[in-house]
């Protein structure tokens, strides 16, 4: 019944062994790729190991065509199916959100509106002698601000700073159901796959279950992407052996003091970040000292592993970070505005502190938005907006229905765009943008508006100029 779907995945993995990709990489592709195609189907029909025949195939993308022997794909790689106890209309109900636009429709104490995952609602009770019922009622009429002073009077701090995050736009748009576990707002099987299984993982027993945040510890640690499958294969005792393959162990579990997921639950609690990611080196390492043994090739000796791995953690960690956005500890952001003309000369420029915390992505809507209105302020009839931000850049030029968190700020600034006679938005890289980025830091340390000639600014400006 299911062969055309089967040959279809088949043809769509047929060379990626051929491909140069480690082993996470190609775990990757089984499960964003293979495991998307199925899908529409997976939600008519229950067909729980539909790959299960089909494990030489899978072998291939892992291991290549040959040497072979001892080797094993791990067999909890198979697509799951979602389990028919899921009422998918009950799921939709309880993990939808309330995009806030004028907030007259969104009840404050009991609609979910707050960005808090998985209540999605405020935790502050409401007092008796409380009269507001309505997010409206939070804001500054007329000025697509939130009222500060009345959040602090009726908020806990950790609602405050959560309703604070949140943008809104001036243009007075609609309040609107949202799906509130994918990044644009919009309901997609994937997503709801992905929360009804960790829904379904979570209603376990708690000492079946590794804690949430030694996972946290894992997967941010600053360490290469295979030896983080590596721990998350040995946590959950499925490293492909022949003994996890069949069912046997070398060892009596209830001898054992500590199980591997205790001991690394015991790593994450004690260790620093730093001494954990050594310690997970040295894991990697000898698993893949082993794994050259096994294959009759030059393997490490014991002092050597400890060198490789010491050695191998300090290059990774030479290579150059990627720039964040800055936040002061998350309770406020930057934003760097800069406007010149075609010759490069500095027609104006804007450092503001928002009071606020949020994400890379508010904040560089947020940036646009005022760059926006300072062009309408100056009366200039024909812009270019230059970002870094592909991601919002992405927004402001799609038609599709926008409704992430952001959606509000993207509302606002193509309003204010439809009164220039063009404007375009244009991506720019890092480099090109370091003036703006000095402005947005120095945002975060001044007090008030800044009226003096930022240090530095000029040099900057030249080199974004020359690049």
């Amino acid at each position: 019944m299911f062969a055309a779907l089967k040959d279809r995945i088949w043809r769509r993995i047929q060379g990626w062994h051929e491909k140069t990709l480690s082993h996470a990489g190609k775990a990757v592709l089984i499960q964003a790729v293979v495991q998307a195609i199925p899908s529409y189907a997976m939600s008519c029909f229950g067909f729980l190991g539909l790959f299960s025949k089909n494990s030489k195939r899978c072998q291939l993308i892992f291991f290549g065509t040959k040497g072979t022997d001892g080797k094993f794909i791990d067999r909890h790689t198979t697509i799951l199916h979602l389990e028919k106890s899921v009422c998918a209309l009950d799921l939709l109900k309880a993990r939808c959100r309330w995009r806030i636009g004028t907030g007259h429709s969104v009840n404050i104490w009991t609609d979910p509106w707050v960005l808090r995952t998985p209540s999605l609602r405020v935790i502050t009770p409401k007092s008796s002698n409380v009269h507001i019922f309505y997010v409206s009622e939070l804001m500054v009429a007329g000025t697509g601000e939130w009222d500060e002073k009345l959040i602090n009077a009726l908020f806990w701090p950790e609602d405050r700073a959560l309703i604070l995050q949140i943008p809104l736009s001036r243009v007075g748009m609609a309040d609107l159901l949202v799906w509130h576990y994918s990044p644009n707002g919009l309901f997609s099987v994937r997503s709801a796959y992905h929360l009804a299984l960790s829904l379904t993982s979570s209603a376990g027993p708690s000492n079946d279950r590794w804690c949430r945040n030694s996972w946290r510890e894992v997967w941010q640690a600053h360490i290469p992407n295979k030896v983080k499958l590596f721990l998350w294969l040995a946590i959950r005792d499925i490293l492909p052996t022949v003994w996890a393959l069949s069912g046997l162990r070398w060892y009596d579990v209830d001898s054992l003091a500590w199980s591997v997921e205790e001991w690394f639950q015991a790593l994450t609690l004690k260790l620093s970040a730093t001494d954990f990611s050594l310690v997970a080196m040295f894991c990697w390492t000898i698993w893949w000292s082993r794994i050259l043994k096994l294959a009759n090739k030059p393997f490490l000796l014991p002092l050597q592993v400890v060198e490789f791995a010491r050695n191998y953690l300090s290059a990774f960690n030479s290579q150059g970070s990627q720039h964040k956005f800055i936040r002061d500890g998350g309770r406020a952001l930057g934003l760097g505005v800069l406007a010149h003309d075609s010759k490069g000369a500095c027609l104006a420029w804007l450092s503001l502190k928002l009071d606020r915390g949020g994400t890379a992505e508010m904040a560089e809507g947020f940036a646009a938005r005022e760059a926006i209105s300072l062009a309408l302020r100056r009366r200039w009839k024909q812009v270019i907006l230059e970002g870094d931000s592909s991601t919002l850049l992405h927004k402001l030029g799609s038609k599709d229905m926008e409704l992430s968190v952001i959606s509000p700020l993207v509302a606002d600034i193509h309003s204010l765009s439809s009164q220039f006679e063009s404007v375009s938005f244009s991506l720019v890289s890092r480099v090109c943008n370091s003036a703006a980025d000095l402005l947005a830091r120095l945002a975060l340390n001044q007090s008030g508006d800044s009226v003096w000639f930022p240090p530095g600014l000029a040099v900057a400006l030249c080199g974004d100029l020359a690049t």
